[in-house]
């Protein structure tokens, strides 16, 4: 995974790294499930079969704040760090159109977040993708969660 800056989550592997500070996770809709063409990789814990392949600290099982359930992820991201999630048996995002999760912007409104995946396991990244812009309201407000639903349009496919 080549990384420059910070990140989330993905759909296939994981994301990247971002500036100094705390970012949130949360998911709206629950569990690797596969339902009504979601693939779930979080909903207050890791979906089963998806590997924690993360460098930064973070917390799976933050409780406050949350934006649904009852846990979210918490993530301390530094420059060159990186929240990341791999399902070894692979995902098919054929019929996918977009990554959606929730996040918090911590005390600073709009952190430079970025997401990208790999699709292909052993395959290249695809490139960074800022979030902000895909989030409601444009934007990633401090001390609130917002969702986020990222076009895999803008992501590399398989």
């Amino acid at each position: 995974m080549q990384l420059r800056r910070g990140a989330l989550l993905v759909l296939f592997l994981a994301t990247a790294a971002c500036s100094p500070g705390a970012a949130m996770l949360g998911t709206a809709d629950g569990g690797v499930t596969v339902t009504a063409g979601k693939t779930v990789i979080y909903s207050d814990a890791l979906a089963p079969g998806w590997e924690d392949r993360s460098w930064v600290t973070h917390d799976l099982a933050n409780s406050s704040p949350v934006s649904a359930g009852t846990h979210s992820i918490s993530v301390d991201f530094v420059p060159y760090a990186g929240i990341s999630f791999s399902l070894p048996a692979g995902v098919s995002t054929t019929g996918a159109a977009n990554l959606e999760f929730d996040v918090h912007g911590g005390t600073a409104a709009n952190p430079a977040i970025a997401a990208t995946a790999e699709i292909v396991v052993n395959g290249p990244w695809g490139p960074e993708v800022n979030i902000a812009p895909y989030c409601a309201g444009g934007a990633i407000p401090a001390g609130a969660f917002t969702h986020c639903k990222v076009p895999l349009s803008r992501k590399p496919r398989a």
